[in-house]
Formats: structure tokens, sequence, C-alpha cells
């Protein structure tokens, strides 16, 4: 007796759907009454524990613990991941996305959450993430409010992070941006109780149309602090490579005190009547250390609070005017070769305060024209 096996040629696109559904993620949404620990079937509502092809879901109400080094596609939190043992990691190979009230907890740098593909705290969403090291790939936004709780670990995001809503701080916390940090409009980085101390290697962005408030931080840019929009600074300190306000875009510093530091160049091409609103308390220093920082202004003229000139490059000159400059209070020059370079400098100074210093400092004028004046009004 023969036996014949027929093998049929399937059109491809029955194949592909038949390898497609063979790989397609489930979704596995935590049990509702509590949750309990990630690698145990019955914190989960399908009674097995997510695969890491499968997109998860943690409901409100529920605590899931994470037991066991994971893996998952997407990950929604409603409720509470708690980091909850060392030398555990949980791997988000999609987008890590929090909608409603929701939190990240436990403490520990070896409790390590890596994102792949962006965090997403959508419009209205509420969250508080403690302090496991965070790691997170991918655009990320944050349209509704995240809060940083604890000195823990290490938070690191090295794609663009957008904010139009709020990223706050119950406790002094480093966070570093291995791309931009969009200040988008509406939002409010910094605030909460504590200092946000921010670490960025690319630009801090206020993008046109945006009103964005930075308040009680400490933020280092080693790029450009890029104003095109409206950015408020409500006390902080800030380390800027260069400043550059274009488009119709105003940088207002006067609400409250801030110690700003310029270790490159200071650029307004702003179409703005005043796009730079100095206040009454907010010293701008001059700190470079390599080459010549140009101090530009498209309106021909720029004014400052206090400028304090500290240039070490050895560079001469060290600081070149583009624009003629006004001092409402002081200027302590202590350090680098100023040219005037044809352009006024003066100083106003204000009653019962000093109104200039200079420390061994050397001030020029390559063009001719230049003029340096100060008014001291005690006199």
């Amino acid at each position: 007796m023969t036996n014949t096996i027929a093998f049929l040629r399937l059109p491809a696109a029955i194949a592909l759907l038949v390898v497609h559904t063979a790989v397609m993620a489930a979704t596995v949404t935590s049990n509702g009454t509590g949750g309990g620990n990630w690698s145990v079937g019955g914190s989960w509502a399908g009674g097995a524990a997510p695969l890491a092809t499968d997109h998860v879901v943690i409901a409100a109400g529920d605590q899931v613990n994470l037991n066991a080094t994971s893996t998952c596609v997407n990950l929604m939190v409603h409720g509470t991941l708690n980091m909850s043992t060392n030398n555990r990691t949980l791997t988000v190979n999609g987008t890590l996305l929090f909608n409603g009230v929701g939190a990240i907890t436990g403490n520990g740098a070896t409790r390590v959450v890596n994102v792949n593909n962006g965090l997403n705290v959508a419009v209205g969403a509420t969250i508080t993430w403690s302090g496991c090291t965070i790691a997170i790939t991918g655009a990320s936004t944050v349209s509704g409010s995240l809060t940083f709780t604890s000195t823990a670990a290490s938070r690191t995001f090295n794609s663009d992070v957008t904010v139009t809503g709020s990223l706050l701080f119950t406790a002094n916390v480093p966070v570093a941006f291995g791309a931009k940090l969009i200040a988008g409009n509406g939002s409010a980085v910094g605030g909460g109780g504590s200092t946000g101390i921010l670490s960025l290697t690319s630009d801090l962005q206020i993008p046109a149309a945006a009103s964005a408030t930075i308040a009680s931080v400490t933020l280092t840019c080693n790029a450009i602090c890029d104003v095109q929009g409206n950015a408020t600074l409500n006390g902080g300190t800030f380390q800027f490579n260069n400043v550059h306000i274009s488009g119709s875009g105003v940088l207002d510093v006067s609400p409250a005190a801030n110690t700003i530091a310029v270790s490159g160049s200071w650029i307004n091409t702003s179409s703005a009547g005043d796009a730079y609103v100095e206040g009454n308390s907010s010293p701008v220093t001059l700190n470079g250390a390599i080459g010549t920082q140009q101090i530009t202004a498209s309106s021909g003229s720029e004014t400052f609070f206090d400028l304090i000139i500290a240039n070490t490059s050895g560079t001469s000159p060290a600081i070149a005017m583009g624009a003629n400059v006004a001092v409402t209070n002081d200027l302590d020059h202590s350090n680098g070769v100023l040219d005037l370079a044809g352009y006024a400098l003066t100083i106003t100074g204000s009653p019962g305060a000093e109104t200039h210093a200079f420390n061994g400092a050397t001030m020029i004028t390559s063009v001719n024209g230049g003029a340096f004046t100060v008014t001291d009004p005690r006199t």
C-alpha cells in the first residue's frame, strides 16, 4: 500500500498572515485584585505571567513587584510597578506609557528599568518615580505630571524629551539628558519643593509659540539655550554653553534671582522689543575657558543687571562686543581682555551698590568709537 502526502503551495499573502498571527503580541493585564509578583501567574488576569513578546498593563489599584529579571514589549502603568528586589532588570522593548495615576517605586542602583522606545506620560496623567536606575532610549513626551522622588540611582534619557506638562522634584534628583530637552507650550520644568539637577549634552530648546517656565533647578547645558518662544527662568542656577534668543523669543529672568553663566557666546537676534528681561537680581557671568566669547544683539543693544567677566581662555580678546551693552547694577571684570570693538559699554549702577570693579583685567577697543561710561547714582 502506498501513502501519498500532498504539499500545497500557499499564496504569499496567506503565508504572511500565518507568520504574523504566530508572533502577534498578547496583552497581559494584572489581576485587578491587588497584583502580586511579576513572575507568578496568579498576579495576572489570564493566570499566566507575561512573555517577552507580550504587552503588559498594570491595572489601577494593583501593585506588581518585579521579583525576576523580565522583558515585555509595551508597558502601561495605571497602578504601581514596584522594583522590589536588588539585581533585577525590567526591559521594555517598546514604550513605557502612563495615562492615569501611576507610580514606579523601589530604591536601589541595581534595580533597573530599561526602555527602548520612549516614555509617554499622557495629558492628565500623574506619575511618581522613585530611586531605581532608569535608562530611556527613544523620543519621550511628558504631557502630564512626572515627579522624581528619590536621589538614589541614576536617571538617563538618551533621546529627545519634550515636556508640555510638568517635570517636578521632591528630592534633589540628578537627571541626565543625552539629547535635547524641549520645553514646550505650558511646560513647567522644576519645582515640587526640591532642586532638580539637570545635565544636558545637547540643547535646551523653547520652540516658537511656546511659553515655558524653568524653576528651582541646577541646570548645565553643554550646547545651546535656544529660546525661540517665551522662556521664564524662575529661580535656579544655569550654566550654558551658548545662549541664542531668536525669532520673536523672549528670555525673562525677572521673577526671581537666578545665577546664569555662559561659557560661549550670547547671541540675541530676536525681533521682540525686549528680548532679554534682565530684572534686578540675576547676574550673568561670562566664564569661557576656550576662545573668544561674543555679545551680539540685532537690535543694537543688550542690557544686563550684573555682568561678570571671568574668561580664563587667555585669548585676546576674550570677550568681543558686537552691540552696545548696558549694565544696570554692577560690572565685575576679573579676567579676560574685553574688546569694545567700537561699541558703547555703559554702567548706570544702583544706589548703595558698587558700580564697577576692575581686578587686574584689561579693556580695549579694536575699532574707533568705543566708549566706556560709568554713572555713579550716589553722586
